[in-house]
């Protein structure tokens, strides 16, 4: 696992237009996310056949009262993802 890494699971997903979804991500375990300021962002980690492939993206909302992270992420053909 890398250092300082939270580990977390998509709780939901909505789609907020045709292009844009929203994921929201809750902990693994007991742990509170850590609150966080605008411009903040994490990275997120995701299995890929051989590799481990890291994206960061922005933080849109963090809910103190259900303990959630959320990220939009916008499909663009000309991207390789992230923010």
């Amino acid at each position: 696992m890398i250092e300082n890494t939270i580990l977390v699971r998509v709780n939901e997903i909505k789609q907020i237009t045709q292009q844009v979804k929203e994921f929201s991500f809750i902990p693994i375990d007991e742990f509170n996310l850590p609150t966080f300021s605008g411009g903040s962002h994490i990275n997120t980690y995701v299995a890929a056949e051989n590799e481990i492939i890291c994206r960061p993206y922005s933080l849109v909302h963090h809910s103190l009262i259900d303990n959630t992270y959320k990220i939009a992420i916008h499909l663009s053909s000309e991207s390789n993802g992230g923010s």
